[in-house]
């Protein structure tokens, strides 16, 4: 197994890097030591163990978890939910109730995963979390870590429906998932993701809604600790409008076709910082890319059909 690196990023605020497909600081689960501990999200389904090593270096039993809260259910973020639960007996898994249902019994969800849903790699992995360690949100939701320390539920839908983020009290701190996009300080670089259930304009709703909170610290899961919020939100909101302008305008004009070669063109210009870490590089770039474009064009089609 890898070295993998934890570190206290914020005081009781541990980051434990998933390296997810391989690649170091790119994914992270976030621990926080309370008179309860938590996880912000559970990692993806190949990286279960490294989470458990995570934890186990700085010093925490699996089964002296009490939450697991889940960003949304895309398998980055909560694949290795099933996993880690078997482990954490006590651990209510919380996700939003948009999501539940397939984090519970995951077979829909390995389907829509398309070719890579024959996986057997992912149907063994990708396990059921039982259904009385389930806890359902929808947003306003408030859990007692002990004295001074509360995690709110904050409905951020928009990359996915069942998008959730955390107000942690503590450090007025935003646990954001894939809802401010992915974030890379060191290279300036903010890109967001569009997924197929994308809605654009809900999106752009739930950042004005993140912007307006009392947040002096945004933890991306995609990367790391960030107190330019000021900064962080602005950027965010050019880039989220300026990508989904640009898919919408070539969804308009009847070339749809080109969305995903045209944020391909824009990708490359907005995230050259990265081309050194060719791994991430060519993740963003390819798969990445093709996501977002799958994640537009259903969303403007149906807004199309809605009229």
């Amino acid at each position: 197994m890898p070295e993998i690196e934890t570190k206290e990023i914020a005081k009781d605020v541990f980051q434990i890097d998933t390296l997810l497909l391989g690649i170091p600081h790119f994914c992270a689960v976030y621990l926080i030591k309370g008179e309860k501990l938590a996880l912000m999200d559970a990692g993806d389904h190949t990286t279960a163990d490294n989470v458990l090593a995570g934890l186990k270096k700085v010093g925490v039993a699996p089964q002296d978890i009490s939450y697991i809260f889940c960003s949304h259910i895309h398998l980055d973020h909560s694949g290795a939910a099933g996993q880690l639960v078997e482990r954490m007996p006590k651990a209510q898994v919380v996700v939003h109730e948009r999501g539940a249902r397939h984090l519970i019994d995951p077979s829909k969800l390995i389907e829509s995963y398309g070719n890579l849903g024959g996986d057997p790699t992912l149907r063994k992995l990708l396990r059921p979390a039982p259904a009385s360690q389930v806890v359902t949100v929808k947003g306003g939701e408030t859990f007692s870590l002990g004295r001074d320390k509360t995690v709110q539920v904050i409905a951020t839908p928009g990359h996915a429906p069942h998008c959730a983020s955390y107000f942690y009290s503590q450090h007025r701190g935003l646990f954001c998932g894939d809802s401010v996009g992915i974030y890379l300080a060191e290279e300036k670089v903010l890109m967001p993701v569009a997924a197929p259930g994308y809605d654009h304009d809900l999106a752009l709703s739930s950042l004005k809604a993140m912007a307006s909170l009392p947040v002096e610290s945004v933890f991306f899961p995609h990367w790391s600790m960030h107190k330019n919020v000021k900064d962080i939100f602005a950027f965010a909101q050019k880039q989220w409008s300026e990508w989904g302008a640009l898919a919408e305008g070539l969804f308009k004009a009847g070339k749809a076709d080109q969305i995903e070669e045209k944020l391909r063109e824009r990708a490359r210009k907005d995230i050259r910082a990265v081309e050194g870490r060719k791994s991430l590089y060519d993740y963003m770039i390819g798969d990445l890319i093709s996501l977002s474009a799958q994640g537009y064009k259903l969303c403007f089609e149906r807004k199309a059909a809605r009229g």
